[in-house]
C-alpha cells in the first residue's frame, strides 16, 4: 500500500530527486535515513533494476513507466535504459551535479510546485545536457566528492540561497541546442529523424558531438572539456547533417576532408578523423552498411591509401581502394615525378603542383596498372634488340609516336618517360609482321627495309608505315625470329606507295617534310605536339590508297599556317647573318624557347612573331 497522501512527481523529475522529496514530505528525513528505514539499498536507486523500480511503484504509488523514464535502469554490465532506451553507463555523468540556478530557485518558492523543495532533473545527469531548456542558461557544475553526495538535494552542494542567486545572475545565456531537444523528446517516446531513431541514444548523441568537434575545426580535443557554448554549436553542427542520414553524414566527412585538404597539411585518415577513432564504438565490427562506423570505415577506404591487411576501425583491410603518389611509387619502387606525369597523362589525376601531391587519390588498380607499365617498359636503346632493328630505327619509330611513348611526344620529359610499354612494342610487331608473307627466301627484286630505304633515299619509317598501313602489294618474312630485319619489300612497290597523289588540299607526309625543309620525323613528331590553344601542330588525315588501306595526309592550309607563324633556327640564323649556336644562345637569353624539346621535333623550331620582334628591336 503506498504512502498516503500521495506525493507526484514533477515533469522531467529524477528519481533520486522525488524519493528525497518523498523522504521529506512523509517523514521529515534526508533521502540516506529514509533508505535506512524502508530497507532499500542505495546503490539500487542510483542504477535501479526492474524489482526496485516496482518496489518504489508500491511505496509511492508512481505508476511504473514513468518511474522508467525518471532513472537510468540497470540492464547488465556498463548498460542503462531510460523511457527504454538502451545506452552506455558513460553516457550518465555520475561525478558531477549539474544544475539550473534559475531552476532551484524557482523550486525553492513557497508556491512552486515542488511547494518549496528543490527539483533535480533528470536531463541533467546526461552528460551531453549542457543549457537549461527553460532558461536557456549554460548549467552550473558541482563536483561529487564523496559517494553521500549523490543522496543530496542540490541546494545542499551549495552554502546560501545567496550563493544560488549570485550563480543564476552570472550564468552564461546560450540557446539550446537541437541535439539536446532531440535527445530530450526521444526520452519522452517522441520519433525524431529515422537515421538517428535507429540508433542507440547514446551511440546517436556521441556520433553528433565527434562530428560537430571535427566540424567546428576541434580534431583532437576532448570533447568533456569543450567550453559549454563551444560543445553546443558542435552539438548543432553534427546534428544537422546526422539528421539526414547516410547522406547527411558522407556530405559531413566530405566537409571535414576538404577542410583538412585546404589547410595543406599532409597526413592520413587518423590526422582527419583523429578523435572518432578514440570512440570505442567504432572499433566493434557491424554489419549494417548504413551504420557511423560502415559510413566511415567506407569514406576512409575510398579517399584515404590505406594497405590491404591493415585493422581499420576494429577490422582488417580486404583490399586497398585507392592510392597517392607517394604510396604507390613506395610500392612500385618508381619515381614520385616520373609516376606523376604518367599519372595525369593516364587521367587518373589532376595536373596540380607539389604542395597538394599527397591529397589526390586514385583508383588503387588502375594506378597499379600504370606502374607496372612503367617498370616493364622499354628504353630506346633496349628496342633495338627487342625488335632486331638500328639505334637509328628505333629512335623514329619512338619520336614519330608509332610505338607510343609511355608520355606523348611533345610534352617535356625524360628517363623512363620516354621508354615504350612493352605492351605496345609487342602490339606494333605482332601488326607489323602480320602483314608479311613467310617465304624460304626473298623473291627476287625484294630488299630489306634498310637497303629500301637506301634506294629510295627514303626514311626507314616511311617504309614501316606503308607496311603498317597495308599500302603494298607483298611483303615477305625469310626467318621470323630475326622480327624487323627478316621484312623484305620490293622498292618498286613502295615507290608506288609513296607517290600516291594526294586530293586537293592535302599533301603527304613527305611533301610537307619537303615543303618545310624538315625530316618526316618532324612532321609526326609535331603531330603530337599542342599549340598555347590546345591544338595540334599537325592533325592526320587519312584517304584510300589504291588499294583497301588508307594513306596518311597533312591539310596544306596547315602547312602553310605553320609556315606563316614558326621559324626555325637555320632561317632566323641566316635572317641576322650570325651561325646557329650563336642564334640560339641570342634568343634564349631573350626568353624565346622553342615550341618543343629539339630532341623530339629534331629541329629547333620557334614562334615567328617572337623572334620578328626581337629582329625589329
Amino acid at each position: 500500500m503506498p504512502l498516503l497522501p500521495k506525493l507526484e512527481a514533477l515533469p522531467e523529475e529524477s528519481m533520486t530527486s522525488y524519493l528525497n522529496r518523498v523522504a521529506r514530505f512523509h517523514g521529515n528525513v534526508p533521502l540516506p535515513k529514509f533508505l535506512n528505514m524502508i530497507e532499500l539499498p542505495r546503490h539500487e536507486i542510483l542504477a535501479p533494476g526492474p524489482k526496485t523500480i516496482a518496489r518504489v511503484s508500491r511505496l509511492t504509488g508512481a505508476q511504473v513507466w514513468r518511474l522508467e523514464r525518471m532513472t537510468f535502469l540497470h540492464i547488465g554490465q556498463r548498460r542503462r535504459s531510460i523511457g527504454g532506451q538502451l545506452v552506455q553507463a558513460e553516457f550518465v555523468d555520475t561525478g558531477t551535479r549539474r544544475f539550473c540556478p534559475r531552476c532551484l530557485l524557482e523550486d525553492l518558492a513557497l508556491d512552486s510546485p515542488s511547494d518549496g523543495m528543490p527539483v533535480g532533473r533528470i536531463v541533467w545527469q546526461i552528460k551531453a545536457t549542457q543549457v537549461c531548456h527553460r532558461h536557456n542558461l549554460v548549467l552550473k557544475k558541482r563536483s561529487i566528492n564523496a559517494y553521500p553526495d549523490r543522496f543530496k538535494n542540490l541546494p545542499e552542494l551549495i552554502e546560501s540561497e545567496t550563493e544560488l542567486a549570485q550563480l543564476a545572475a552570472s550564468a552564461e545565456y546560450c540557446k539550446t541546442s537541437a541535439l539536446q531537444g532531440y535527445m530530450m523528446k526521444r526520452i519522452a517516446g517522441v520519433k525524431g529523424p529515422d537515421w538517428l531513431d535507429d540508433q542507440p541514444l547514446d551511440v546517436a548523441v556521441k556520433a553528433c558531438e565527434l562530428l560537430g568537434m571535427l566540424l567546428i575545426g576541434q580534431p583532437g580535443t576532448d570533447l568533456e572539456k569543450l567550453a559549454p557554448v563551444q560543445r553546443i554549436v558542435a552539438q548543432d553542427e553534427g546534428y544537422e547533417y546526422a539528421k539526414a542520414g547516410p547522406v547527411g553524414l558522407l556530405k559531413a566527412f566530405q566537409v571535414i576532408y576538404d577542410q583538412y585538404v585546404e589547410t595543406g597539411k599532409s597526413g592520413g585518415d587518423l590526422k582527419v578523423f583523429g578523435s572518432l577513432y578514440h570512440w570505442p564504438y567504432l572499433s566493434k565490427p557491424n554489419e549494417d552498411p548504413n551504420s557511423f562506423r560502415s559510413l566511415l570505415r567506407e569514406f576512409i577506404l575510398e579517399h584515404f591509401a590505406v594497405p590491404e591487411g591493415v585493422i581499420l576501425l576494429g577490422e582488417p583491410v580486404d583490399r586497398q581502394r585507392v592510392h597517392t603518389i607517394r604510396s604507390l611509387a613506395g610500392k612500385a619502387r618508381v619515381k614520385v615525378e616520373a609516376l606523376r606525369i604518367s599519372l595525369v597523362h593516364a587521367g587518373l589525376i589532376a595536373d596540380v603542383n607539389e604542395r597538394n601531391l599527397h591529397n589526390q587519390v586514385f583508383d588503387a588498380r588502375a594506378g597499379e596498372s600504370v606502374a607496372e607499365r612503367m617498370r616493364s617498359s622499354i628504353s630506346t636503346k633496349r628496342l633495338e634488340p627487342f625488335l632486331n632493328c638500328t639505334r637509328v630505327q628505333a629512335e623514329q619509330l619512338t619520336r614519330s609516336g608509332t610505338i607510343p611513348r609511355l608520355v606523348p611526344v611533345g610534352e617535356a620529359c625524360r628517363g623512363v618517360l620516354t621508354n615504350v610499354a612493352r605492351e605496345d612494342a609487342e602490339t606494333f610487331l605482332a601488326k607489323l609482321m602480320g602483314q608479311a608473307v613467310r617465304v624460304p627466301k626473298p623473291s627476287e627484286g625484294f630488299l630489306d627495309i634498310a637497303g629500301t630505304a637506301e634506294v629510295l633515299h627514303r626514311p626507314a619509317l616511311d617504309i614501316v608505315v606503308t607496311i603498317l598501313d597495308g599500302f603494298l602489294e607483298r611483303v615477305e618474312t625469310c626467318q621470323p625470329r630475326r622480327k624487323f630485319k627478316s621484312l623484305y619489300v620490293h622498292p618498286e612497290d613502295v615507290r608506288r606507295a609513296l607517290s600516291y597523289n594526294p586530293p586537293d588540299g592535302f599533301m603527304t607526309v613527305g611533301q610537307a617534310a619537303d615543303k618545310l625543309g624538315l625530316p618526316p620525323d618532324s612532321i609526326y613528331a609535331l603531330s603530337a605536339c599542342r599549340d598555347v590553344a590546345g591544338k595540334p601542330i599537325f592533325t592526320e588525315h587519312f584517304f584510300d590508297n589504291s588499294g583497301s588501306a588508307k594513306q596518311r595526309m597533312i591539310a596544306v592550309k596547315e602547312v602553310v599556317e605553320f609556315s606563316e607563324r614558326f621559324i626555325s633556327l637555320k632561317e632566323y640564323s641566316e635572317m641576322v647573318g650570325i651561325g646557329p649556336k650563336g642564334a640560339s644562345k641570342k634568343l634564349r637569353n631573350e626568353g624565346i624557347l622553342p615550341i618543343a624539346p629539339r630532341e623530339i621535333v629534331l629541329r629547333a623550331i620557334y614562334d615567328r612573331q617572337e623572334v620578328l620582334e626581337l629582329v625589329d628591336s
